[in-house]
């Protein structure tokens, strides 16, 4: 079964895109990219962030984000 961090770095990875990229796109840390992408919840702030940040960056990447937070639900809930 895949994870969030799974997804989203597929998803990066088949657009051929770097942190340094997406953090200029969308302002989000490339720190905070490589925790999504890494499954670290511990190191991120609330569950209500890291959903904020995950409809962001799916939404950049063309992820459905109703999927992408279906996703982090089974995983961190």
């Amino acid at each position: 079964m895949k994870k969030v961090g799974q997804i989203l770095a597929e998803a990066r990875k088949s657009k051929g895109l770097s942190f340094e990229e997406i953090e200029s796109a969308i302002k989000i840390r490339r720190q905070t990219l490589r925790q999504l992408e890494a499954g670290d919840w511990e190191s991120l702030p609330s569950s209500i962030f890291v959903k904020g940040l995950l409809k962001n960056y799916g939404r950049f990447l063309g992820i459905p984000t109703e999927d992408l937070l279906a996703f982090y639900r089974r995983e961190f809930d």
